[in-house]
């Protein structure tokens, strides 16, 4: 852990010294893990800068180094003096010579576990793990087993927040299962946490099936990359952005493998499906939003891919959904419902 602060901190100085030096640059500060304090082996390095644009911008600009990855948001001033901006909680400013960057975070942490934004974070949580059961449910009644398992997960990844809010774990979905145990052993309710690893199918997750998933991404990887290198220079951009992380240039080998390095199989598997599962979840629900262009896009790919399976069934493969039963999947709807019934209570 010591090594992973040092690493942070030197990056962060060299980050800081060329962002102040930027013109339209008014301020910079230091969020995620490195401002809180509470760094480990897979944190990276998480900073604001605030722009001196009267627009309402906002952006992230995503630098994946080998050693420390970089994630920037971006924000102007407009945007920052009239909204509330969660990812600003417990952010420690390094640079804001006119004190607009210092008001912002004041308010966040004001705001952040306040008892009204509390109980707004709750009802959205709530909301979307009864609207993920209800389209697992309904995946099931069309046999489209691996939608309901997908949807099914998603549900649990919105009653975790529910938890690590309540317990004020914070996390990005990275390390969700660790920081999901650390919750309910706060909460005092680690009786809970197997039934919640039983529920998303991570209770099983060793280091081969890890390795199943590290071969499954390099091969999705080695085709997606070049396909979209060649869309892009079609000028053919889909209008679905997310789409793209399949050929980010070395999220597989930045974001992805450094998890399984370290051994936490059960966060690397969780993080695939985080990552990838959103673009799965289009192919099989026919009525999403921008379907056409899914589909289109997969098809392609499909065509394009030289080996004998399809693009598409390595890719439901990699998110390992396709080899569930529908038996299996009314087991994981069952095991979902009564967890999330059970933390619905705690709140």
């Amino acid at each position: 852990m010591t090594e992973r602060l040092k690493q942070l901190e030197e990056v962060s100085e060299t980050e800081i010294a060329r962002l102040t030096k930027q013109p339209g640059v008014m301020a910079v500060g230091i969020t995620g893990s490195l401002a809180r304090g509470d760094v480990w082996e897979r944190s990276d390095l998480d900073m604001v800068a605030v722009l001196d644009q009267e627009e309402d911008i906002f952006y992230i600009d995503f630098n994946d180094k080998p050693s420390v990855p970089i994630d920037i948001a971006f924000v102007s001033k407009a945007l920052l003096k009239y909204q509330y901006h969660p990812f600003l909680y417990g952010c420690k400013v390094v640079y804001d010579p006119t004190g607009i960057l210092s008001e912002a975070v004041r308010k966040a942490n004001e705001m952040f576990y306040c008892d009204a934004e509390v109980q707004r974070r709750l009802r959205e949580y709530t909301s979307n793990a009864d609207k993920n059961l209800e389209r697992a449910m309904e995946a099931l009644r069309k046999n489209n087993v691996p939608s309901s398992v997908l949807h099914s997960r998603k549900s649990l990844s919105d009653i975790s927040s529910i938890l690590m809010d309540k317990a004020r774990c914070l996390t990005s979905h990275h390390h969700r299962v660790g920081k999901c145990k650390e919750a309910f052993k706060k909460l005092g309710l680690n009786e809970l946490y197997g039934e919640f690893l039983s529920a998303i199918r991570l209770d099983s997750i060793g280091e081969k099936e890890a390795q199943r998933y590290i071969l499954l991404l390099k091969q999705l990887y080695d085709i997606s990359y070049p396909f979209f290198y060649r869309l892009r220079e079609e000028g053919r951009q889909p209008r679905i952005g997310w789409i793209f992380r399949l050929s980010k240039e070395n999220i597989v080998e930045n974001r992805i493998l450094p998890i399984y390095k370290t051994g936490h199989y059960r966060d690397f598997v969780s993080t695939v499906i985080e990552e990838y599962g959103d673009i799965a979840q289009a192919i099989f629900d026919v009525n999403e939003k921008n379907m056409e262009d899914v589909i289109t896009i997969f098809k392609e790919l499909d065509s394009f891919f030289s080996k004998p399976e399809s693009f598409t069934q390595l890719y439901i493969s990699a998110l390992g959904a396709q080899e569930v039963t529908k038996e299996e999947a009314k087991a994981i709807i069952s095991r979902a419902s009564k967890s999330v019934e059970r933390i619905k209570k705690l709140t």
